[in-house]
C-alpha cells in the first residue's frame, strides 16, 4: 500500500502515513503509548510510542507481548506490560471498539477497494 492511499474498512477510513508492505499492521485508531495493541481480536503488543491512524505497527514501535514459559512469572503473556486499569490491563471491549491494528492487503486489493 502506497502511502497516502486511503483505506476503507467497514466504518473506518484512514490514510497510510508510510508504504506499506503486504501482511504488515496498519493502526485503525489511535493507541496509547503502554496500551495493548491488538490484532483480530487479540491482543499481540504493547505499543512503545503513542501512534496515530494510519501508521504502520511493527518493533519500531510496538514491543511483542509473548514471554516464555521460562520468563513467565505468573505473568500474562497476552497483555505483559500493557496499561493497567483496576487490576486489568486495557484492551478494548470487541462489541464497542474497531480493531486496533490489522493487517495490510495486497496493494493491488487495496487500490480496488479504495
Amino acid at each position: 500500500i502506497a502511502k497516502g492511499t486511503t483505506l476503507k474498512l467497514d466504518r473506518v477510513r484512514l490514510t497510510a502515513a508510510s508504504n506499506l508492505r503486504m501482511g504488515h499492521k496498519v493502526a485503525v485508531r489511535p493507541i496509547a503509548e503502554g496500551e495493548a495493541v491488538v490484532k483480530y481480536g487479540h491482543p499481540i503488543g504493547v505499543a512503545t510510542v503513542n501512534i496515530e491512524p494510519g501508521q504502520w505497527v511493527h518493533v519500531h514501535n510496538m514491543r511483542s507481548a509473548y514471554i516464555t514459559t521460562r520468563d513467565r512469572r505468573g505473568a500474562d503473556p497476552t497483555l505483559a506490560g500493557a496499561t493497567e486499569s483496576a487490576g486489568h490491563a486495557q484492551s478494548p471491549s470487541p462489541a464497542t471498539e474497531e480493531a486496533q491494528a490489522v493487517s495490510a492487503p495486497d496493494a493491488a486489493d487495496a487500490s480496488a477497494g479504495a
